[in-house]
């Protein structure tokens, strides 16, 4: 199967770089991601399908250049960061928008995803720079927290 052809570099995140791809778009994850990464993404988006959330499409997982990642269906207009970094301040109505996409997207029951919590809670057993003193602390508050049922992107942004 030959690799398919990346075009611009549309985004860069703290795990993986977007680039167009023909139709398409493929999220490449940093070259030192786990396999398990691009295919947890993936099922993610998959399962998110039939709630009807403006999500992309998963079109495939692959391997491109020694990296995985994501094919997936491309949205087309200008990144809503865009419109945030050029404007001396954000649009009211690009701040309504934003609202209401989370809104819609914390409305949605979520009980077929694992918890937030165990995935924060490994996180932080984990981070390096945390003294124990500060970990047990952040540790409990997060037990103290409600488990809840609706689903969170974990990581909103425009």
């Amino acid at each position: 199967m030959t690799e398919p052809a990346l075009g611009e570099l549309i985004g860069v995140g703290k795990a993986a770089e977007v680039f167009a791809c023909g139709a398409l778009v493929a999220k490449l994850y940093k070259p030192e991601a786990p396999k398990r990464s691009a295919f947890r993404e993936a099922a993610i988006l998959a399962a998110l399908e039939p709630l009807g959330l403006p999500a992309p499409t998963v079109h495939g997982v692959r391997q491109i250049g020694g990296r995985w990642g994501v094919l997936m269906s491309r949205v087309e207009g200008p990144p809503l960061a865009d419109a945030v970094k050029h404007a001396s301040a954000p649009p009211p109505s690009l701040l309504e928008r934003m609202a209401r996409l989370q809104l819609r997207i914390h409305s949605q029951p979520a009980t077929q995803f694992a918890g937030l919590k165990t995935r924060l809670a490994a996180n932080i057993r984990q981070a390096p720079r945390l003294s124990e003193a500060r970990r047990g602390a952040l540790l409990a508050e997060l037990a103290a927290m409600p488990d809840g049922d609706r689903l969170c992107h974990g990581d909103f942004h425009p």
